[in-house]
């Protein structure tokens, strides 16, 4: 029979590996609006404006990506700053809301959420 520490272990494991995937789900959703909505601005002839607008694609890409490492980490401000991430990008999505790659970046972001919070034990438990 498994001990309840067993069986905690592994529940934890399980909320981080989902946690992971829906990270890079979410990064590759965002390099996909962001190629779309930069190369629209470059056939219009907005430059300098696309330029712009990608570096903070590229933030927003990397700040996810950078989710991921954080992750391994086990200390309370980790927690904090990756539930900040995911609700800041949470509310990015609003900004292209109703299209499709927008409404399932959304719906990513609202798994993490689901996948983050329980995890809270896990970064304030004293390693």
């Amino acid at each position: 029979m498994k001990t309840s520490q067993k069986r905690s272990q592994e529940f934890i494991a399980r909320r981080k590996k989902y946690t992971r995937v829906l990270f890079i789900l979410n990064a590759i959703v965002w390099v996909v609006i962001g190629v779309l909505f930069v190369g629209e601005m470059v056939l219009v002839g907005n430059t300098v404006s696309a330029a712009l607008v990608a570096f903070f694609f590229l933030i927003n890409i990397l700040a996810l990506l950078a989710c991921i490492k954080l992750l391994e980490q086990r200390e309370k401000w980790v927690y904090f700053t990756i539930l900040i991430i995911t609700i800041l990008n949470l509310g990015l999505t609003f900004l292209g809301f109703p299209e499709f790659l927008y409404l399932l970046s959304l719906v990513f972001d609202v798994l993490l959420v689901i996948n983050i919070i329980p995890l809270k034990k896990y970064f304030f438990k004293e390693s």
